[in-house]
C-alpha cells in the first residue's frame, strides 16, 4: 500500500478524482504523518480553496499546522471577503493546536476579521491552557455528570468537553495514569468513559489498546464506540491490527463494523493484510461492502488485495448502496498503475457518477448551508436561523462585527453563546442525503 509520504504529491495531482482521493487518505488517518497543513495551502494555491466535491480550506485542521501554515492561515483571514471561504477559514482558526494558538495570540486577539463568538471560544482555550490539570480534570468531570444526568444539551457540553481534553493532553504526567486507571473499571456505559477512551487517543497510550478494544462493542453506546474507533487508529501500532484481526472472527456485528472503519485510519501495509484476510472469510455482504471501503481507502498494491476487489465488482457481492467499488478502485488503478481489462469501462461509469454526485451535493450545499454558514461568520447563528435571513449575499465588513478585545471578560471553561444543532443530525452510517447511495461518514461527511 501508499504509505502518506507517498500520498502527499498526489495532493497537486491533474486529475480531480485523485487529488480528492489523496486528501481524504490523509485527512482521514489516525497518523498522516508527515503530511501538514503546509500540503493543504500547495493544494489551495494551485486549485484555489473549493473545486466541484472538494473543499480544500475545510481540511485545514485535519493536518498538523506548522508555524508557515499559521501564519497563512492569518493572512487569509486579514484579506478574504467571501463567507463561504471565510467560514472554512474561521472553523481552521477554532480548531488550531492549541500551542499555536498560544504563540500567536498577541496577533489573533487584536484582528477586527474575527467575529466576537469565535474570539471567546478561542479566549477560552487559551486560558485552559494556563489551568492546572487537577482543575481541567475535575471540571470534565462536571460536564460528564451534567451529559449523564440530561441537565444540559448535549451539542452545548461537545465543545467545553473538546476544550477540557485538548489541555489535558499537554499535561501527560497527570492525565496518562488517571486515564489508565479510570479504563480499567468495566462499569455501566457513561460519558466520563468517552472522555477517558478520547484522552488515550489523544495521548497514543500503547497500554490502553485493550480497554479501548473492549469498548468497541455496541453496549458501550455509539459515543464511546466512536471515541475507541478514534484513539485506536491515533495509537495505530501493529498490536492494534494484530488484536483487531485476532477478535474480529468471534465478535458481533457491531464490533466488526467498528473494525472496518479503524483499519481505514489505520495507514500501515499490516492494515492492508488484514483487510484482505478479513474479506476473504467475511459473508455478510454489508460488512464485505465496509471492508471493500478500508481496503481502498489504503490505496493497496499487494496483487491479492487488488484482485479480490477485483473479483467482488466481477461477482456483485457487495452492497452497491454502501460503495460504489468501480469508482474506487478506478482511482486507485489511477494511483498504482494496476490496469485490469474492465478499467476504462469502470472510469466512464465514475465519471458519470462522480458528476451525478457533484450535482447533488452542489444543490445540497446551497439550499442548507449558504445562509448558515453567512449568518455564522457574522453572528454565530444557530441551526435553522438561515431560513429568517433574507439579507443579500454582500461583501465582508469587518466593521460589521469588530470585536473590543480589551473589553472581553475571562470566560468560564464553557463558551458563552453556544451553537446548537437545530436541524436533524444525520448518522455516520444514515444514508447520504445527498443521494449518492453511500453512507454518510464515506461521502458528505467525509469531503464536504
Amino acid at each position: 500500500m501508499y504509505l502518506p509520504e507517498k500520498m502527499i504529491p498526489f495532493l497537486t495531482h491533474e486529475d480531480q478524482a485523485v487529488r480528492g482521493f489523496a486528501l481524504r487518505y490523509l485527512v482521514e488517518a489516525g497518523d498522516p504523518s508527515p503530511a501538514t497543513a503546509d500540503d493543504i495551502w500547495r493544494s489551495i494555491d494551485r486549485f484555489g480553496y473549493r473545486e466541484p466535491g472538494l473543499s480544500w480550506a475545510s481540511k485545514l485542521p485535519d493536518l498538523p499546522a506548522t508555524d508557515t501554515s499559521t501564519g497563512r492561515l492569518l493572512d487569509a483571514l486579514e484579506r478574504e471577503s467571501d463567507f463561504d471561504v471565510r467560514y472554512d477559514l474561521l472553523k481552521a482558526l477554532q480548531q488550531l493546536e492549541l500551542p499555536r494558538l498560544k504563540k500567536n495570540w498577541e496577533r489573533i486577539g487584536v484582528m477586527p476579521q474575527i467575529p466576537d463568538h469565535v474570539l471567546i471560544d478561542l479566549l477560552a482555550r487559551v486560558t485552559l491552557f494556563e489551568t492546572e490539570p487537577e482543575e481541567l480534570w475535575r471540571r470534565l468531570h462536571d460536564v460528564a455528570d451534567a451529559l449523564d444526568s440530561d441537565s444540559e444539551d448535549p451539542d452545548d457540553l461537545e465543545g467545553p468537553a473538546a476544550n477540557l481534553m485538548e489541555a489535558l493532553a499537554f499535561h501527560p504526567e497527570f492525565t496518562s495514569p488517571k486515564v489508565i486507571e479510570a479504563l480499567r473499571d468495566h462499569g455501566e456505559a457513561e460519558a466520563r468513559f468517552e472522555f477517558y477512551v478520547e484522552l488515550a487517543g489523544r495521548l497514543r497510550l500503547p497500554e490502553a489498546v485493550d480497554e479501548a478494544i473492549w469498548r468497541l462493542r455496541p453496549e458501550q453506546g455509539d459515543w464511546v464506540n466512536e471515541a475507541a474507533c478514534d484513539a485506536l487508529s491515533r495509537i495505530g501500532t501493529i498490536e492494534v491490527i494484530e488484536k483487531l484481526a485476532v477478535a474480529y472472527p468471534t465478535e458481533g456485528w457491531g464490533f466488526r463494523l467498528s473494525v472496518t472503519d479503524i483499519l481505514t485510519r489505520t495507514k500501515r501495509t499490516e492494515s492492508e493484510l488484514a483487510a484482505t484476510r478479513l474479506l476473504g472469510h467475511e459473508t455478510d455482504e454489508e460488512l464485505r461492502s465496509f471492508l471493500a471501503i478500508s481496503l481502498c481507502s489504503l490505496c493497496p498494491t499487494e496483487p491479492g488485495a487488488l484482485e479480490t476487489l477485483r473479483q467482488m465488482i466481477l461477482d456483485g457481492r457487495y452492497f452497491k448502496s454502501i460503495v460504489d467499488l468501480r469508482d474506487e478502485l478506478s482511482v486507485v488503478a489511477d494511483l498504482t498503475g494496476y490496469a485490469p481489462p474492465e478499467l476504462p469501462e469502470w472510469r466512464e461509469h465514475a465519471i458519470t457518477e462522480r458528476a451525478r454526485v457533484q450535482k447533488s451535493v452542489a444543490a445540497l450545499m446551497e439550499k442548507h448551508d449558504r445562509a448558515y454558514r453567512k449568518l455564522w461568520v457574522l453572528k454565530g447563528s444557530r441551526r435553522g436561523e438561515e431560513a429568517k435571513s433574507e439579507e443579500p449575499d454582500e461583501p465582508f465588513d469587518p466593521e460589521m462585527y469588530k470585536a473590543p478585545v480589551v473589553e472581553l471578560a475571562e470566560p468560564s471553561y464553557a463558551p458563552t453563546a453556544p451553537i446548537r444543532r437545530e436541524s436533524p443530525k444525520v448518522g455516520r452510517n444514515d444514508p447520504c442525503p445527498c443521494g449518492s447511495g453511500k453512507k454518510y461518514k464515506k461521502c458528505c461527511g467525509a469531503n464536504a
